[in-house]
Formats: C-alpha cells, structure tokens, sequence
C-alpha cells in the first residue's frame, strides 16, 4: 500500500521515463517519416526527367560534343521561340546522358511503390505513439489503478523502445 506522496512520485517518475522514451521514439519516426517524404517529392518529378530524355534523345544529332544547351525548335512552339536544353559541361555522349535520365526516371517511379507503404507505416507508427503520449499525460496519480495502467503503458513503450 503506497501512501499518496509515495503514488504521486512513483507515477511521476514513470510518466517521465516513459515520456522520454515516447519523445526519443516519436523523434527517430518523424524523421524517418520525413526522409520518405522527400523520397516521394523527388519521384514527382521522374516524368519530367523522362520526357526531358526522350527530347534530348530525338534532337541529339544537333548537339555537338563541347555544347552546353541543346536547342530545337518544338512543333507545337511559336515562330521563333526555341527550346533549350542544359548539357553538363562534362557529358561527352548526350545520349549516354539522355539514357542515365531514362534509369534515374525509372527507379524514381519505382522507388514510390516501395516507399509509399513504408511512409503509411510510418504514420501509423506516429499516431500510436501520439495516441500513448496523450494516454500517458490524460493519466493522474490519484489511485493505484492509474499507477497500474501507467505501468502497462509504460512495458509497452519499454517493448516498443525495443524494437526502435
């Protein structure tokens, strides 16, 4: 049998390891959640990196090895209005550059159906970790009851801590 002051800073105590850990574990999974995320955004941009080869691919014998810009006139532009294309300043073969755009393209459009469910995992790791940061805090050291279920919670948390 604890006495009040005795439950007030047993629970206290275990609430703030068990925070510590939820904020320690919330922070890693965020961040992976973000690296995904950055995952996703740069894969935005695979059609545009592979329509930009095509492009380069079909007008490649106007470019010359030392060009900078590959220019061409696109049918469906204005009189006079010519597109251009950056070539870095060490590309030897364009289309050996062209080809690289087309396997960067690809394995950008792969990479979202890989990445895709591992962010959906990673926001339902969030939100369980939420969901026990916010049982923890709704949680009072007013009886042994709560003190019991603040354990639970926190040999969850230590199981969970576990596996991060």
């Amino acid at each position: 049998y604890l006495t009040r002051f005795e439950l007030k800073d047993e629970f206290d105590r275990i609430a703030r390891q068990a925070n510590s850990k939820l904020a320690a574990a919330l922070k890693r999974t965020k961040a992976r959640r973000s690296k995904f995320e950055q995952q996703l955004s740069s894969a935005a941009h695979s059609e545009e990196l592979r329509k930009m080869g095509d492009q380069i691919l079909a007008f490649a014998h106007e470019w010359k090895p030392g060009d900078l810009q590959l220019r061409y006139r696109h049918a469906d532009a204005d009189q006079g209005n010519d597109v251009l294309f950056d070539i870095p300043s060490d590309c030897t073969d364009v289309v050996a550059y062209a080809t690289k755009m087309h396997r960067t393209s690809a394995k950008l459009r792969r990479s979202v159906e890989k990445v895709t469910p591992l962010l959906q995992e990673v926001e339902r790791e969030i939100g369980f970790l939420e969901q026990l940061e916010w049982e923890i805090n709704a949680l009072t050291p007013e009886s042994a009851e709560e003190l019991t279920a603040l354990r639970e919670i926190q040999e969850d948390v230590d199981a969970l801590f576990a596996s991060f």
